[in-house]
């Protein structure tokens, strides 16, 4: 799968902690029709993998960071603790339209109550516009390393743990490791199988009434690359 996008100048080189809201010229040149990009916050369970994919997919595509925001949750790497610090910038902040929060099964206890809770917020905060802000858990189960595995020919679709997928991956990717800053562009091309298997495996755990193998993040990587259009 090609992408293309154009150049835009220094816009990746801004850095601001928090989206700003938008000016009134912004706004004056928007007014009646609706702004090109949503800004999309990404919060994930971990410290460089997850956020290092999402940054490069951002990267690609030329936008700014007050589009896509991805950071790692400082409090905590639970997934109700990525819920509630995101709750928390929502109420901090209210110049986003999107956000969702990227997490893996494991063992965590909390993993249910955390897409339960990331559900009952979803479309519950108003943002700077008025508009409701759509919140979405993305998970993986057992962990994000599936969707990169999704990738290849490779195809699960029975009950899998960790250890096995990253074995896996290994053997498809054996550049792979933990904190990679290339995986989207070593990947890319392979999107289209990607998003089959990933669709495959959810319609196979609906029909098992179990929740592993699985993965949303092609959810949330189709959602990024829909925001780059040609001006």
């Amino acid at each position: 799968m090609a992408l293309t996008w154009n150049r835009y100048s220094t816009w990746d080189a801004v850095d601001m902690s928090l989206p700003r809201e938008r000016s009134n010229q912004e706004r004056d040149k928007t007014k009646g029709k609706r702004l090109t990009y949503e800004r999309i916050l990404i919060v994930c369970e971990g410290a460089k993998t997850e956020p290092n994919y999402f940054k490069e997919i951002r990267q690609l595509l030329r936008l700014p960071e007050v589009y896509i925001r991805v950071m790692n949750c400082p409090t905590g790497t639970t997934p109700l603790q990525i819920v509630t610090h995101l709750e928390k910038i929502f109420k901090d902040s209210n110049a986003y339209d999107r956000g969702y929060c990227v997490f893996d099964r494991d063992e965590h206890p909390e993993y249910q109550n955390a897409i339960t809770k990331v559900g009952a917020l979803d479309g519950k905060i108003r943002n700077d516009d008025g508009n409701r802000i759509a919140l979405q858990a993305i998970y993986s189960n057992p962990c994000f390393e599936l969707w990169v595995l999704s990738h290849f020919k490779e195809r699960v679709t029975r009950h899998i743990e960790r250890k096995e997928v990253l074995g896996l991956l290994k053997k498809c990717l054996p550049a792979y490791t933990k904190g990679s800053s290339d995986i989207f562009e070593q990947t890319k091309n392979a999107l289209d199988g990607a998003y089959a298997h990933a669709e495959l495996m959810r319609a196979l755990c609906r029909d098992r009434e179990t929740d592993n193998p699985q993965t949303l993040v092609d959810i949330l990587v189709k959602k990024l690359l829909s925001q780059r259009k040609d001006l």
